[in-house]
């Protein structure tokens, strides 16, 4: 499975994504709705994509690491790529990522397997709803297609045009437009260094520095 997966209709024909959340840390509709219409606009999918949701128990942890974030998938995920039907998993999780803790720059979504997502819904609230902030549903949509590009085969959106990744400068301009101050180019330079040194199981990730 790789991003020509999601990309083509050739291997899989339908989508199925499975949002997981603990109660308190759902996606708003809006972000389930830009998701849907993202992907429905890059991706082949002539059976359909589809979004199935579920609340989860809390793991009661206050940071989560990439291995804690696995291991939950791996007890947790019900929809499995099966036939023509692929399916990704997005948790959106009760915490801030571990490997931010003390530090300026706080981590708001990763892309750590090669279809699953995690979004730390803790750190987005505390980014968003403010006076001069972008709306919690606006920095929910911006994050998770940030990720689901880097599972679609982009490392980092900002350096991609239509020459690259065909279809994809709207996109680009769009996440601009939505959050011009995401990414600063420290955080450019930390995608592009994560990919190659996580280029055998990728881990990407977005964040803001404080």
């Amino acid at each position: 499975m790789g991003p020509n997966s999601f990309l083509a209709s050739g291997s899989y024909d339908k989508l199925i994504v499975e949002v997981q959340y603990v109660n308190g840390s759902e996606p708003s509709p809006s972000t389930i709705s830009n998701v849907v219409s993202f992907l429905q606009a890059h991706l082949n999918k002539p059976a359909g994509i589809s979004v199935v949701q579920k609340a989860v128990s809390s793991p009661g942890k206050s940071t989560y690491s990439v291995a804690d974030i696995t291991t939950f998938e791996s007890h947790n995920r019900t929809q499995l790529t099966k036939d023509k039907t692929l399916t990704a998993y997005v948790f959106f999780a009760d915490g801030d990522y571990s490997e931010t803790v003390g530090s300026s720059s706080k981590v708001l979504g990763i892309a750590y397997q090669k279809s699953s997502i995690a979004i730390f819904e803790k750190t987005i609230k505390s980014f968003s709803g403010g006076i001069t902030q972008p709306t919690s549903g606006t920095l929910e949509s911006t994050v998770l297609e940030h990720e689901f590009g880097h599972v679609l085969g982009l490392v980092n959106y900002l350096f991609c045009n239509a020459n690259s990744a065909p279809g994809y400068g709207p996109w680009v301009s769009l996440q601009q437009q939505r959050l011009p101050y995401v990414l600063s180019g420290r955080d450019q330079r930390r995608d592009r260094e994560s990919y190659r040194r996580h280029s055998a199981r990728p881990r990407f990730k977005i964040a803001i520095t404080t």
